[in-house]
């Protein structure tokens, strides 16, 4: 088994940058998540480490040896695909056993692997059949072993089962993270579902339009996110420094609020088209998943907005809804 570990790793697509800066290190033997949003480079960074991708900028160590330049087939990584890409000519024997012929690896040997993996993920009783007829977890479990057979250093995992309904993928999720603290290998798995990475993942790396956002473990990200896009996207609770918010105002104009995220303190509020200040309350609280809220254009995530004079011009009272950490003024503005 191996650590995986990034310094100040760049992607660049022409002029894309895909992946920006990003520097993080999976422990040998953890089970580590990137999540985040379709696009965000988690899984351009996936195919750095499998070497499939060149990397532009920064360094990639296993352990303390630098694998930049290192070919593929080299690295001991194996790869678990989302759609797993199983060979449908071949039966499951065949599928499993196929990475080690083509290292020409004794028949001998081949056989007592493929039948080891076969009774640790519980495939002995179907190793004479077509992959074509077995059922979404079978064949899941077959990728698996194709990929374990090996005995890789690490093994990648690129949203292996966001292609299943509800009901499968709950289970799955269950049955493969049962199966992969047994295997005890260094897993880098890629999701866009917080309930897959919240779930299962040791520590998750959050990322969002090519920067890690957040690493932590689940809890802590959920409890104490860094910035409102990680609060957004996992649905915890926010931290302790202000935050801006654009939403609508009655009538139409945009409003700006001002959170100091304490629960129970005061918030301010200015009518960005009438340029009023004035004190609303509210309360920090779970941020709402389709509560309207969105970024203002130009403002990363995490900026720090400037403080707002404190004080009513209105002379109204404002209404507040604490549990959707927002608060409207009845003065009509």
């Amino acid at each position: 088994m191996a650590s995986v570990a990034l310094r100040n790793v760049w992607k660049y697509y022409g002029h894309v940058e895909a992946v920006i800066d990003n520097s993080w290190k999976c422990e040998d033997r953890e089970f580590f998540s990137i999540l985040g949003p379709s696009g965000c480079g988690k899984s351009s960074t996936l195919r750095m480490v499998a070497g499939l991708e060149e990397i532009s900028k920064g360094d990639l160590f296993f352990d303390s040896r630098r694998v930049n330049d290192l070919h593929p087939r080299d690295r001991n990584v194996a790869m678990v695909f989302e759609n797993w890409a199983l060979y449908p000519t071949m039966n499951v024997y065949d599928n499993i056993a196929h990475p080690l012929r083509v290292r020409r690896i004794p028949a001998r040997e081949i056989d007592q692997k493929v039948r080891e993996a076969a009774e640790f993920l519980g495939l002995t009783e179907i190793l004479k059949h077509n992959v074509k007829r077995l059922s979404g977890g079978e064949m899941q479990r077959v990728s698996i072993g194709r990929a374990i057979v090996r005995d890789p250093a690490v093994l990648l995992m690129d949203e292996p089962i966001s292609h299943l309904d509800a009901s499968l993928r709950s289970r799955m999720r269950d049955e493969l993270k049962t199966q992969i603290s047994k295997l005890g290998v260094t897993t880098l798995y890629i999701t866009h579902d917080q309930v897959e990475a919240m779930a299962m993942a040791d520590r998750i790396a959050v990322m969002n339009e090519g920067r890690v956002q957040q690493i932590g473990k689940p809890l802590d990200i959920y409890s104490h996110p860094r910035n409102i896009f990680v609060a957004g996207f996992i649905g915890g609770r926010f931290g302790s420094a202000e935050v801006p918010f654009l939403h609508d105002c009655p009538g139409g104009k945009l409003r700006q609020e001002y959170f100091p995220l304490q629960g129970g303190q005061e918030s301010e509020t200015r009518c960005a088209a009438r340029g009023r200040e004035g004190r609303h309350e509210g309360r920090a609280g779970q941020l709402p998943r389709r509560s309207g809220l969105r970024r203002a254009a130009g403002r990363p995530y995490d900026s720090v907005p400037e403080t707002c004079r404190r004080g009513n011009d209105f002379g109204a009272e404002p209404r507040s809804f604490p549990s959707a950490g927002r608060s409207e003024c009845s003065s009509g503005f």
